[in-house]
């Protein structure tokens, strides 16, 4: 008896063994698989594009309705281009560009009928954001521009840069194919060029002024006295600053004569680097300088 209950023990032992080390495998083996199943997860992970993820404002929408919000000017980046990392193939047109932007006088000469230049209104050549002393800006003006006829946006930016010379330079038009123009569109398309088409750009124009105030040239020429006359002269004739009035400045037929046009750019920039006027402030100094006579412009005769 004792020896078959000795047996009996052993025999239970071993089942018992046998059962843990078959728990032990099957543990082993969840685990196994748990970690296969993790690893599998996490290459997913990793090779998945993260730009979907990060976008969830258009995730689940149609690809057009997606795109057009992708390319809304909320999203945009400032961030043009140097002038020296523009290939080898445009780099002197670029440059040219930008030098007629910033010294008018001397890189398009024949062009220009008073003293104004380019930067005078679009500060560093328009590479800036615009407002707060950083003048008009220009980067993204080719892919704002709208299209017209069979050339595209390309023949709209050319007619706006020759209205600039007309009434803003008082001047007269560039030709199609002069240097000039094809260095001013080389110049602007390298800096809009990380910008989508049709783009709502933010930082592109005047902002408008929303107010009644009429301006008042008495207080507008007090006013100019005090902020304006020790860079653009007490007569307007320009100094450190350009001539605001006279033969010397923009034309009658200029968006700049616009008092409201004007003030918004006053109220924005001026004084250089320390814009600090009031709106009302900026209407009025704008209405006087309005005011002071100027070139005509003439149409007919350009």
């Amino acid at each position: 008896m004792h020896g078959a209950s000795s047996a009996e023990g052993f025999s239970g032992k071993r089942i018992d063994a046998f059962e843990s080390e078959r728990e032990g495998i099957a543990v082993e083996k969840r685990s196994i698989t748990i970690w296969l199943i993790l690893m599998i997860l996490t290459a997913a992970f990793l090779a998945f594009p993260l730009r979907p993820l990060l976008n969830r404002r258009t995730m689940g929408m149609p690809a057009a309705q997606a795109a057009k919000k992708g390319r809304s000017g909320k999203a945009l980046k400032f961030n043009p281009p140097t002038i020296e990392s523009a290939p080898f193939g445009i780099i002197d047109a670029v440059n040219l560009g930008f030098n007629v932007m910033v010294d008018t006088q001397r890189y398009a000469a024949g062009y220009v009928g008073n003293k104004l230049k380019c930067k005078n209104c679009h500060f560093e050549g328009g590479m800036t954001r615009g407002g707060s002393s950083g003048g008009i800006s220009l980067v993204g003006v080719t892919v704002a521009c709208s299209e017209r006829g069979e050339k595209g946006h390309t023949e709209d930016l050319a007619f706006r840069i020759n209205t600039c010379f007309k009434r803003n330079l008082n001047g007269r038009p560039l030709p199609e194919n002069s240097k000039e123009l094809q260095g001013l569109m080389a110049y602007f398309r390298w800096i809009s060029k990380d910008l989508p088409v049709r783009s709502n750009i933010p930082w592109l124009g005047l902002k408008s002024i929303k107010s009644s105030h009429k301006p008042d040239t008495e207080t507008g020429r007090k006013a100019f006295d005090k902020n304006c006359a020790i860079c653009h002269g007490g007569n307007g004739e320009g100094m450190h600053g350009p001539p605001t009035w006279g033969p010397g400045s923009f034309s009658d037929g200029s968006d700049m004569a616009n008092p409201k046009v004007l003030g918004s750019f006053i109220h924005s920039n001026m004084p250089y680097r320390n814009p600090l006027l009031k709106v009302e402030e900026a209407l009025d100094l704008a209405g006087y300088i309005a005011s002071q006579p100027r070139p005509h412009f003439k149409p007919g005769n350009r």
